[in-house]
């Protein structure tokens, strides 16, 4: 949710969002410790190509949850602020962390450590 393309008008339209500083890919630590998996025993499937029972449109709809789950916290959280409570930001994709806390619109005087 973090990707979007910058261009550098200050560089000759260098694109300024190229490197490991901007986008986060998933690393080795973000692999859980334990993943139990397993598979279905004696489900034929013969329609599939070899038999296959895998598609694409579930990692794509996962996605698409993604987004849906941020709208419904981004909603939340600002329910829980006075002066945002009722108005509802539009937040279009990609939701980079600025986009999210601009559309969250949270007071940080509340915060305190």
């Amino acid at each position: 949710m973090t990707e979007r393309l910058e261009w550098d008008g200050d560089a000759g339209g260098a694109l300024a969002t190229a490197g490991s500083w901007e986008y986060k890919p998933p690393g080795a630590t973000d692999m859980p410790v334990e993943l139990n998996v397993s598979f279905l025993e004696r489900a034929p499937n013969a329609r599939g190509v070899f038999g296959s029972k895998a598609v694409g449109e579930p990692a794509i709809l996962g996605s698409a949850c993604v987004l849906s789950a941020l709208r419904h916290a981004v909603r939340a959280v600002r329910d829980d602020e006075p002066h945002a409570r009722g108005v509802h930001e539009q937040l279009d994709a990609p939701v980079t962390p600025d986009a999210l806390t601009a559309a969250c619109d949270v007071d940080w005087r509340r915060f305190s450590f």
